[in-house]
């Protein structure tokens, strides 16, 4: 009788503990949704709080470079005034635009077209020409520039209309570029005259600049 009744017990206990199991995971179950909306929550507040720093720095990173250059290209005028006799000159077109151009005296035949421009996810054009003279020996040409999305297209053109150079930046690497020439007589015709560049950009968050000297 007393195993019997022992039996009994703990047939009993086990019942309870398998009754309490089911209850305690069924409120975990019913508990579980919650806590992953709660959870889903948090990190999507978290994703666009990341998104939004990294838009901020971007940006930061934009205007720093606009600045340094500014600087550079300040620095480099000053300095090319003081080692000329004759005073540089700086034209800038009205309005807010990033253009401008840095000429030199005839003295020494130095001269030094520079562009510049920033875009945030616009299209534009824009076309120019310069000259370059028969007195001229060397031709130097730098493009920089590096966009986040869409793309700038650089072309430089001979004055014979054939192209010299064409570039394009875009979201895949930052573009630094520079090519010299000395002009020997054998070819120095095809230098001569009126050259024309081309700027595109398409849709294009980023900046460029285009410097074109001689001497």
């Amino acid at each position: 009788m007393k195993s019997i009744k022992h039996i009994g017990i703990i047939l009993a206990l086990v019942i309870f503990s398998l009754h309490t199991s089911q209850v305690q995971a069924q409120t975990k179950q019913d508990s579980h949704p919650e806590q992953k909306a709660a959870q889903d929550a948090e990190l999507k507040a978290q994703r666009e709080m990341l998104e939004r720093q990294h838009e901020e720095m971007k940006e930061q990173e934009i205007h720093f470079r606009e600045q340094q250059f500014a600087h550079e290209e300040l620095a480099r005028a000053r300095e090319s005034a003081r080692e000329s006799s004759r005073a540089r000159v700086v034209y800038s077109t009205p309005g807010d635009s990033d253009y401008f151009f840095i000429s030199s005296g005839d003295e020494g035949n130095q001269s030094q077209l520079t562009l510049r421009n920033s875009f945030k996810g616009t299209s534009d054009s824009s076309s120019g020409k310069f000259e370059v003279d028969e007195s001229t020996r060397h031709f130097r040409l730098m493009i920089r520039g590096k966009v986040n999305s869409g793309e700038i297209r650089i072309k430089l053109l001979y004055p014979d209309g054939k192209v010299f150079k064409e570039q394009t930046i875009n979201a895949s690497a930052e573009v630094t570029m520079t090519q010299s020439i000395v002009i020997k007589e054998s070819s120095s015709s095809k230098y001569y005259g009126s050259w024309t560049y081309e700027v595109k950009a398409d849709k294009a968050q980023g900046d460029y600049t285009l410097s074109i000297s001689t001497n």
